[in-house]
């Protein structure tokens, strides 16, 4: 069944504020249809003003604003409002709203249920409760707010407000957001990793789980914690984020070794294959790890373009400690001749002169299955191979082995 939430400037009619009474022209604010149990999060800004929007099954938060403000640590209240913000909630058929307004350097507040409006303590009540579900059911302005948690209560006060968040969008956000304003210790990462797993939203799970990458130095431990909140993530696009992430840290061998971990949990060819790029890519990586990203990326991709392409990506890195030989083994997973042949081609490129694995590849030309392209395969080894006594007799014994009389000549030929 459909289900869709709408606000003010997305068709939901005219709201006016008239007298300090709420008038509502046409349909109300937020609107919902249907009775799936998904969640949909929009979040909006433009220049001064934005808006944010959650559905989560019966339940519907959405807000609206004019110009700057900022949250109280606890978000029950306001320290700062340039212009204007509005928050209502609906659940069931209660709607409730609250109108946060700059009057003359004073923040005042309107509150109201359904269509009535309430007054006194009531209604200073009710708008702080609906600003506190706004605050933790977004990411809006979740730096700030953890900066003022921290000043009030310490590290250990954001980590409990970020137990009590009630949103997945909200929840990577502010540990984001703490990741980049605070240290956290391993005890820390464990924490809020156990919180991640939880999250429904893949999205939200890598936006927390990088922000602790990109910001922390982890130990082993909080590096685990990391790991396993991330083989919760079932989107193949956010694994390879996580990998992505992991390669920019700053790699030991246990986030390498973690990282080409990752790799068997992604299911789509493309994804492995930029995966195991930003990893062979990254400077931090040495020559072994990058060699078993490379065999762990070709184990996991079926398609022999994107075995070839993973290839490419590591042929700058020929020289280094066993990558030769990984890539030569991806080369010998490709089963087509056609992009067998174009790897080959691409290793001969790179291979280092005094390389031990000269012949290995040659062999590998040699058991290319169609004349043509084998012979195309020894053309291009015979520009780039070293001329010793071994490599020539290979050389030879393929161009030897290939059927068609015309392929075979021009092989030899290419040997002369």
């Amino acid at each position: 069944m459909r289900s869709h939430l709408t606000a003010f400037g997305l068709g939901a009619g005219l709201v006016l504020l008239a007298g300090g009474v709420l008038a509502v022209v046409g349909p109300r604010f937020i609107e919902i249809d249907g009775d799936e149990d998904g969640v949909s999060v929009a979040n909006l800004e433009d220049g001064d003003s934005g808006s944010f929007q959650l559905q989560d099954g019966k339940r519907a938060v959405a807000a609206k604003w004019t110009g700057d403000f900022l949250f109280a640590a606890d978000a029950r209240s306001l320290t700062s409002l340039s212009k204007s913000l509005e928050v209502e909630v609906k659940e069931g058929d209660l709607l409730r709203k609250a109108v946060f307004e700059n009057r003359d350097g004073k923040v005042a507040v309107s509150a109201f249920k359904d269509d009535t409006a309430l007054s006194g303590a009531e209604a200073d009540a009710e708008a702080a409760a609906l600003l506190q579900t706004f605050a933790r059911s977004s990411g809006v302005n979740a730096g700030q707010r953890l900066k003022a948690i921290i000043a009030e209560g310490g590290k250990a006060a954001a980590v409990a407000e970020i137990g009590a968040l009630t949103g997945g969008h909200a929840a990577g956000a502010y540990i984001g957001a703490l990741a980049e304003s605070a240290t956290l210790d391993d005890d820390d990462v464990e924490i809020l990793s156990r919180g991640v797993a939880k999250l429904t939203s893949d999205y939200a799970k890598r936006q927390a789980l990088a922000a602790l990458l990109e910001n922390q130095k982890l130990g082993q431990a909080g590096l685990q914690s990391v790991l396993t909140a991330a083989r919760t993530i079932e989107s193949d696009h956010e694994v390879r984020l996580i990998i992505e992430a992991l390669s920019e840290s700053g790699m030991s061998s246990a986030s390498a070794a973690a990282a080409t971990a990752l790799i068997a949990d992604i299911n789509s060819d493309h994804e492995i294959r930029l995966a195991v790029e930003a990893l062979t890519g990254s400077k931090a990586l040495d020559g072994a790890s990058a060699a078993r990203a490379v065999a762990a990326a070709v184990a996991a991709i079926e398609g022999d373009y994107e075995k070839r392409l993973v290839i490419e990506a590591a042929a700058t890195r020929l020289g280094e400690a066993d990558m030769a030989g990984a890539a030569i083994g991806a080369a010998g997973a490709i089963k087509g001749a056609h992009e067998r042949r174009l790897a080959i081609e691409t290793i001969a490129e790179n291979l280092e002169t005094g390389s031990a694995d000269w012949l290995a590849l040659i062999a590998l030309a040699a058991a290319i299955d169609g004349d043509h392209e084998r012979r195309l395969a020894v053309e291009a080894l015979a520009g780039h191979a070293p001329r010793n006594a071994e490599t020539k007799a290979a050389l030879a014994a393929a161009a030897a082995s290939i059927g068609s009389d015309h392929d075979r000549r021009l092989a030899q030929d290419a040997l002369e």
